[in-house]
């Protein structure tokens, strides 16, 4: 028996030993300039500010919401100084806003697993409302002038098509939307994602996504060897990045939030909200859509169909397919839309051009 119990408190030991020098390794410094809290139902959510590069001598008029998807934090767009979509952004000259969502990152201490859909379309609309009262340093007046640029990322899109639905005059203070991997209708039975997604709440069962991707950080260049394989591509996405992401972007997902988003995927219709899809139907500003040729979570053809829904003779919609038939060097999926080096040399700029246009179509 004792033999037993000093196995493990060496087991322990050794696993405490490997965590801590994971955190040395893969750990970063996050280079935000200031923190921005919204306090709502006695909640509090965190918003990482990162202002406009000093050297620049104009600045962007207009702040830039950025969101991040499900089982993740801010850090998905910022990972190190360099060719970072954060970086990218403040030396354009915008002031970004990186929130982390209600129950992941740094506002999940206080809002666990109880989080829904209806939730975060509600903190969308009071985070417009905090970062252009925070932007223009006032209580913003009635002015159709003042609006905000919204940039999400897969559940970080969604949040705000729910808003509009709830809030249709919402698209009104938003001037630009970059939806990137977001999906405005469920994926088909016979989609992978939908047999896929059937085995995540298993997974999230027994293995604790933010634990489990910091414990497999080192291991990453097989598995990344085997989707680069599959999926035809190579080198997608780095694989010092890929240990960086695990180790500094994941979040664990509220399991309610899985629930209801599950629920969408098998039946169609989102709860507590009452939409059926598609989303896109609700979105009335300008609107830049993105997927990859190979993501599983956005598929492409779907995604069209819905954009086609979503335009308007005075609000075109935009809809850029990351692949090589669209001029792009390779073929991208969910994740390396934002990370891979294609995407930061020929995305990046494409979705600067479109934030800095004037035109309409």
């Amino acid at each position: 028996m004792k033999i037993v119990i000093l196995a493990l408190i060496i087991l322990l030991i050794a696993i405490f030993l490997y965590w801590l020098v994971l955190k040395i390794l893969f750990s970063e410094k996050d280079t935000y300039s200031r923190i921005l809290t919204l306090q709502t139902d006695n909640v509090p959510l965190t918003c990482f500010v990162y202002e406009p590069t000093k050297k620049l001598k104009k600045t962007k008029k207009t702040p830039v919401i950025l969101v991040h998807g499900i089982a993740s934090n801010h850090r998905f767009f910022q990972l190190g100084k360099d060719q970072s979509f954060i970086t990218t952004l403040t030396q354009a000259g915008y002031c970004v806003y990186a929130i982390d969502l209600r129950g992941f990152g740094a506002s999940r201490k206080y809002a666990r697993n109880d989080v829904s859909l209806n939730q975060l379309a509600e903190d969308s609309k009071k985070w417009i409302y905090a970062v252009l009262r925070d932007f223009y340093s006032s209580d913003i007046p009635n002015k159709k002038k003042k609006k905000v640029i919204w940039i999400g990322h897969s559940l970080g899109g969604i949040v705000l098509t729910l808003a509009f639905k709830k809030y249709p005059k919402l698209n009104k203070r938003v001037r630009k939307f970059v939806a990137i991997s977001v999906p405005m209708s469920p994926p088909s039975p016979e989609h992978p994602a939908f047999l896929f997604a059937k085995k995540i709440p298993l997974m999230l069962k027994w293995i604790p996504l933010k634990l489990f991707a910091l414990f497999t950080a080192p291991f990453v260049s097989p598995f990344q060897t085997a989707y680069d394989f599959l999926s035809t591509t190579t080198n997608t996405v780095g694989t010092k990045r890929l240990r960086r992401l695990l180790a500094n972007a994941i979040s664990d997902i509220p399991s309610l939030l899985m629930k209801e988003l599950l629920h969408w995927v098998y039946t169609g219709t989102i709860h507590e909200v009452n939409a059926f899809s598609p989303l896109s139907q609700y979105i009335t500003c300008r609107t830049l859509f993105i997927t990859g040729r190979l993501d599983l979570v956005c598929d492409p053809w779907t995604l069209s169909q819905d954009v086609k829904l979503a335009a308007t003779k005075k609000k075109k919609k935009k809809l850029v397919i990351a692949s090589r038939k669209q001029g792009f060097s390779k073929d991208l999926c969910h994740t390396s839309i934002i990370h891979s080096d294609c995407a930061r040399r020929e995305l990046y700029p494409f979705i600067l051009e479109f934030l800095s246009s004037k035109k309409e179509s």
